[in-house]
């Protein structure tokens, strides 16, 4: 206490403590933003074995989901269980460059010395994020039309109008704009570990909720258990977010969704036809 009375944090002993404290946390940062900036790339074969198991994954959830539809109105458990498997059927394929940058990430931070963040945690998360948006839309379900059977016409057309109108939000970009370019993300939000890796995914996954709540909502209006429809949004999701057109992408499906919408809601075309025709 009197060496610190008598010369208080000017003194050499301290100012030396405290130099030491501020070098070991520049080393870190400067750690952390190397590993996420300039990541050490994955082997070209354990690239190919992630991106092959995602997409065979995403085949299994197609394949999964098509036996299942039937049974999605037995129960908000099946619903949601059913939901979750059709998000991984259509979601996998587009999430690929992010989970592949996630793994390019992980493995440069392990080299470093930080904790191991698997990249099945993280797409776990990622999926939670969806299986969460389906207990939503199985609560849903019971205010209004259940989201597994035929909607009426106004009702229809006025949901795929909104959805439609959502895709021209700055919202919807913003989202959108994380979803194609992620490393932002990374940089500011990394968790080391099993759990810090689940965490970013369920973060992440919520961002691509909020992109892409729209297009399932004109899914759940045109038929949730229409292979068709599924496959026809799947693609627009994928185009949106890894092609360089993806935000053109985006205000078009807008255009087209609000034009469709409101041409069922005003009976031009008979709705059973519009969403039959997939």
């Amino acid at each position: 206490m009197l060496e610190w009375g008598r010369y208080g944090a000017a003194h050499p002993m301290w100012a030396d403590r405290r130099q030491r404290t501020i070098g070991s946390r520049r080393e870190t940062m400067v750690s952390n933003v190397t590993a996420v900036r300039r990541p050490t790339p994955i082997p070209a074969p354990q690239k190919y074995l992630l991106g092959a198991g995602l997409l065979i994954a995403s085949g299994l959830a197609w394949a999964g989901s098509l036996n299942l539809t039937g049974q999605m109105s037995t129960g908000a458990i099946s619903f949601v269980a059913i939901w979750t498997l059709m998000m991984a059927a259509m979601m996998l394929p587009s999430a690929l460059p992010t989970v592949s940058l996630f793994a390019t990430v992980a493995k440069s931070r392990r080299q470093l010395g930080f904790p191991a963040a698997p990249s099945a945690a993280f797409v776990f998360g990622y999926l939670a994020a969806w299986a969460l948006l389906g207990v939503a839309v199985s609560l849903a379900s019971f205010l209004g039309t259940p989201a597994a059977h035929a909607w009426s016409a106004p009702v229809a057309g006025a949901a795929i109008t909104l959805a439609g109108a959502y895709q021209l939000t700055r919202w919807k970009s913003l989202c959108l704009g994380h979803c194609r370019s992620p490393l932002n993300f990374f940089m500011n939000h990394w968790h080391d570990g099993t759990a810090g890796a689940a965490f970013m995914g369920a973060h992440h996954g919520m961002y691509c909720v909020g992109c892409c709540w729209s297009l399932m909502l004109a899914l759940l209006a045109l038929g949730l258990m229409n292979p068709g429809w599924m496959a026809l949004i799947a693609l627009i999701i994928f185009a949106e977010k890894v092609t360089p057109a993806g935000q053109r992408v985006a205000l078009l499906t807008g255009l087209v969704l609000m034009i469709t919408g409101g041409v069922i809601a005003f009976g031009l075309v008979p709705f059973h036809q519009a969403a039959g025709g997939m």
